[in-house]
């Protein structure tokens, strides 16, 4: 790292100076005011960041973006983009640096009807997004977040959204970017790497080059900064159905919820154990104690809530003939084993109807949670990606680990294309998030539990560093990340390595800063609607998927 940083909490006014050319000198548009960098020391996760940045800075445009990366090369200033701010322990500046908020970049650049996709920018939201693409009889992939969450972060960061089971994660559902390398070049990936092509294609050319853009997908800010994403998107259904099924075991659900996707009954399957049913958030209600819950409180809790271990919401949407058939089979495939149907209660119809119609849902998952009443501020998550056959023995596991810690154990499952496998997950939102004792207790139980889902044969989406040398393909990324960014500028925290000043033993010498302006970006098609005003930053929700 700079010299001029590693002794500072704050950023000189030199470098500071430095900074804002590359915003052209815009005081409004940068800042080292100790209350604002504060907002970047934390989010909603149990992670919580002690350190602020050296500085914020918000660029509007690719070419400021790119003029950042060379400033913070040059220097040897760590960089870490931000988006909308909604994600759970992934964009904080635990090594200082400069925080990119990418918030004003907030364009709709095209919503291409013919081909099925649109191109936005980092500070595009589900909320602005989704009101232009429904004028248009088009809805996108909406996961279970809150409307001011970023489309763009969504998509290339472990994205999961409403048609995963038919469509896949969310990065599947990428056709191209444009990255802003650590140097400050600017690349395209996908069909639109070509000057005259449009962005609808992954491919570039029937050609030996590589899949570039999945080079970049779930990197996490330490290859480069997005830009833009192009993204596929679909036609709104004619009709949309929603049945919400229980059953008696974990072992039984996962049985019916694979024969359902399988058979392409319902394009939706999403379970959740016991723990969030209306009747437990009835039950807690006004029990604001904040006091862990021993296995006594859990098995009272159990004993007088009249709801089935695992419980399903069963999706399926097509013309009004196919909804009705596929309806008919589902019920068949629950009575099969021996399924309950239950009733749909008001957060979950607002929730599941209006993202299936292309509205982005008003009532998080995180929301639902707080009005449990024991929720106190922290929310994370351990995902993994289970193989049915796995569930009984994961779901067993984790149930004895939460105990331990004393934490409701909430469970939700998403199947994936085929019945393949599901996404399984624990949340956590039994803490304090301004409680330090309260987050050290749950960063352990987060770590007990992605050990027991590595055990399990299971993939985890919350991969601990310190086990990132066990990867076979972790030397070739290390390998990739060098190449690009030998400074070693981009996300320090999450790349495993810091910035180190060129010419200094352990340092590389970058490439002589270039005169003139960044290189230039082809142009692309703005929508009616270009600005539609900087999301709400206050908003106390996230991104949960």
């Amino acid at each position: 790292m700079s010299d001029a940083l590693t002794s500072s909490s704050t950023m000189p006014e030199d470098l500071f100076d430095e900074l804002l050319s590359a915003v052209n000198h815009d005081v409004f548009r940068a800042s080292r005011d100790p209350l604002t960098l504060q907002h970047y020391t934390g989010d909603f996760s149990a992670t919580r960041n002690r350190r602020a940045p050296h500085a914020v800075v918000y660029p509007e445009t690719v070419e400021e973006v790119s003029s950042l990366l060379r400033f913070a090369r040059r220097r040897a200033v760590p960089v870490v983009p931000y988006s909308a701010g909604t994600g759970l322990g992934t964009w904080m500046a635990q090594d200082g640096g400069i925080i990119v908020d990418l918030r004003r970049m907030n364009r709709i650049v095209e919503i291409n009807e013919d081909e099925l996709y649109v191109v936005v920018e980092p500070g595009v939201t589900y909320s602005q997004l989704t009101r232009e693409l429904v004028e248009r009889g088009l809805v996108i992939s909406i996961p279970d977040s809150t409307p001011s969450a970023s489309v763009l972060a969504n998509h290339v960061n472990f994205g999961i959204g409403a048609y995963i089971q038919e469509h896949g994660l969310g990065q599947e559902l990428v056709c191209g970017l444009e990255v802003a390398l650590p140097d400050g070049d600017v690349v395209r990936t996908g069909s639109a790497a070509l000057p005259h092509a449009s962005w609808s294609v992954r491919t570039t050319v029937f050609a030996p080059i590589p899949d570039l853009t999945g080079l970049f997908l779930n990197s996490l800010g330490t290859l480069g900064i997005v830009t833009k994403v192009a993204i596929r998107v679909f036609p709104v259904p004619e009709e949309v159905r929603y049945l919400k099924m229980g059953f008696g075991s974990i072992e039984v659900g996962a049985s019916a919820a694979r024969q359902l996707a399988r058979e392409s009954i319902a394009q939706r399957v999403v379970g959740f154990n016991w723990f969030f049913s209306p009747e437990v958030r009835n039950e807690l209600a006004g029990h604001i104690t904040g006091d862990p819950m021993t296995a006594e409180d859990l098995h009272a809790l159990r004993s007088g809530v009249d709801c089935p271990e695992i419980y399903f919401f069963l999706g399926m949407h097509g013309s009004k003939d196919e909804v009705r058939l596929r309806e008919r089979r589902l019920r068949d495939v629950a009575a099969s084993h021996d399924g309950v149907e239950m009733e749909m209660d008001e957060l979950a119809t607002e929730k599941y109807y209006s993202v299936a119609r292309g509205s982005p849902q008003t009532v998080s998952l995180r929301q639902i949670l707080a009005k449990k009443g024991k929720y106190r501020g922290g929310y994370d998550t351990v995902y993994t990606y289970c193989p049915f056959g796995r569930w009984a023995d994961l779901y067993e596991a984790w149930m004895a680990v939460g105990l331990e810690y004393g934490h409701p154990l909430a469970m939700n499952a998403k199947v994936l294309p085929l019945g393949r496998v599901s996404t399984f997950r624990f949340i956590l939102s039994y803490f304090n998030n301004d409680d330090q004792a309260d987050v050290e207790r749950i960063d352990e139980l987060k770590g007990r539990l992605v050990d027991i889902a590595l055990e399990q044969g299971a993939l985890t989406g919350s991969f601990p560093k310190k086990r990132m040398p066990e990867l076979a393909s972790y030397g070739l990324y290390q390998r990739v990340r060098e190449a690009l960014d030998p400074v070693g500028i981009m996300h320090p925290t999450h790349s495993g390595r810091g910035p180190v000043m060129p010419g200094t033993p352990s340092g590389v010498d970058p490439p002589a800063a270039r005169d003139g302006p960044p290189p230039p970006v082809p142009d692309t098609t703005e929508s009616a609607h270009p600005d539609d005003g900087r999301p709400d930053s206050s908003d106390p929700t996230a991104t949960e998927e």
